[in-house]
């Protein structure tokens, strides 16, 4: 069986639309060296010392954030990669001193409203649901805190909220690099102790599919204005680095598979298997960058050429050198088609090819072999089949007189395997002898002669012969013998 390399993951060459990724440079880039274009709502976000600071808990429950406009939106169709160096130094309390905390590390935003809330003022009265789209990073705890610290995404489409699952960690006072990619309609987040990012943190990525959002056009960083004054931050953010791909595309994939029927190929792609049975198909996969992967598979098995057996057999020839037209054959084998060529070789393996078919020596060969090849390219090679050369001979006159030659009427072949049925008639159309499971080359198994036992005549008389030739090929030849007494 003949199997692709293809499988579960697609081990294969997709041709991916015009992707071509800005490595090694930001395309949005803040080390918060300057105050530059930042905006400060409320107090204790602040850009300050080459950071951006979370400074004295900056408890929720009010507006604490920076924002600034982007030189350039993020749309929907972006595929983009954001790092950032986050030091949480510490987090306010409850439950019994739990760790609580619940801030915005990193947002995008469609318009300069705060993330969570459309806040009609700096304490965001009344707390009135948010209805802009966002896609950012939480920094938070559970309500009450369990202990634990985590890492979520949290995305919104109008007043509709998406969140993935926690990615959790909960020590404080180490840099953390983290990362957040965005490709197509997926986002993923994870966290490192490195800026290389080759070790993760916590129990990370998680991820988070997100419908098509209008265009982000704010960078954001702060507190949760809506959140309980207890959840508190105290640390820095700084080299925020956001690298956009070129394009965002889907990526197209083909296997295409040209063959034989009956040749067991198939190939796995995503957990389908595709055969014979089942030669055509889509399947969507994720491609390098995350976007769908579309495989179109295709598997097309031409039909062989089929090629009926058949058996050479020749009378009264001789076993030792006889010259055969094996052309003779070849407008029944190709159906007098001037697109099919008829290939004759000694061998099964397709190695001794007979050169001149038309004058082939026997040369006490038992088989010859035959295969079909299609020049027009429709169809595919027939089998290679092995034909029998049986050569028999027949005698034309015998002499039962006991002189111990010429004795018995019986058949000699090269092929010892063969058997025989005998059937012999008068002139009157009598049956006079019938015999079955004769085998050849046996001297002194066929007729005698007789007919009830007594001897027959003088003269001819038709004999009918069913020789069984092996894998239920038979070959009847009738013809005449003379008895002589």
């Amino acid at each position: 069986m003949k199997r692709s390399t293809l499988k579960l993951l697609l081990i294969l060459s997709l041709t991916i639309g015009s992707i071509s990724i800005s490595l090694g440079q930001c395309d949005y880039f803040d080390d918060f060296s300057s105050q530059g274009n930042w905006n400060q709502v409320g107090t204790l976000v602040v850009v300050k010392e080459g950071k951006l600071q979370y400074i004295n808990g900056a408890r929720d429950a009010v507006q604490r954030r920076v924002f600034k406009k982007l030189d350039i939106p993020f749309s929907s169709g972006d595929c983009w990669e954001m790092t950032l160096e986050f030091l949480p130094e510490s987090v306010g309390s409850h439950n019994n001193g739990q760790p609580f905390t619940g801030h915005n590390i990193f947002t995008l935003t469609e318009t300069d409203q705060d993330p969570n809330h459309d806040c009609p003022d700096l304490n965001c009265t009344g707390y009135p649901p948010g209805t802009q789209d966002v896609i950012g990073i939480s920094y938070t705890a559970l309500n009450p805190p369990d202990g634990d610290l985590f890492f979520r995404i949290r995305a919104r489409d109008g007043t509709t909220q998406y969140l993935s699952d926690h990615l959790t960690y909960s020590e404080l006072g180490d840099l953390i690099y983290v990362e957040l990619k965005k490709s197509c309609s997926t986002l993923t987040l994870n966290i490192y102790s490195d800026e290389d990012k080759q070790n993760p943190l916590g129990d990370g990525p998680v991820s988070l599919d997100i419908p098509d959002l209008d265009d982000l056009n704010y960078i954001q960083h702060g507190n949760h204005s809506g959140g309980w004054y207890l959840r508190e931050l105290t640390g820095t953010i700084d080299n925020v680095c956001i690298e956009r791909f070129d394009y965002c595309a889907e990526s197209f994939g083909e296997e295409n598979y040209l063959g034989c029927e009956g040749d067991g190929y198939f190939v796995e792609v995503n957990g389908m298997t595709y055969d014979e049975s089942n030669p055509t198909g889509t399947e969507i996969l994720d491609n390098s960058i995350g976007c769908d992967s579309i495989v179109t598979i295709e598997l097309t098995y031409k039909k062989k050429l089929s090629i009926t057996g058949f058996n050479l057999v020749m009378q009264n020839g001789h076993f030792d050198n006889s010259i055969i037209d094996l052309t003779a054959f070849e407008n029944i084998l190709t159906n007098k088609s001037n697109s099919i060529e008829v290939n004759w070789y000694k061998d099964s393996f397709c190695i001794h090819k007979i050169e001149f078919p038309e004058k082939f020596n026997y040369e006490n060969n038992k088989y010859i072999y035959v295969f079909l090849s299609d020049n027009s390219g429709e169809f595919c090679n027939s089998d290679t089949l092995a034909i029998p050369l049986v050569f028999l001979y027949i005698p034309n006159i015998f002499s039962p007189n006991q002189d111990q030659m010429n004795d018995i009427f019986y058949i000699k072949s090269n092929i010892n395997e063969i058997t025989y049925e005998m059937y012999i008639y008068d002139r009157w159309g009598e049956k006079i002898y019938y015999e079955s499971d004769l085998p050849v080359n046996i001297s002194n198994r066929g007729w005698d002669g007789t007919f009830k036992g007594q001897k027959s005549i003088s003269g001819v008389y038709v004999y009918i012969l069913i020789l069984n030739l092996g894998n239920n090929k038979k070959e009847i030849i009738a013809g005449d013998v003379t008895l002589i007494n």
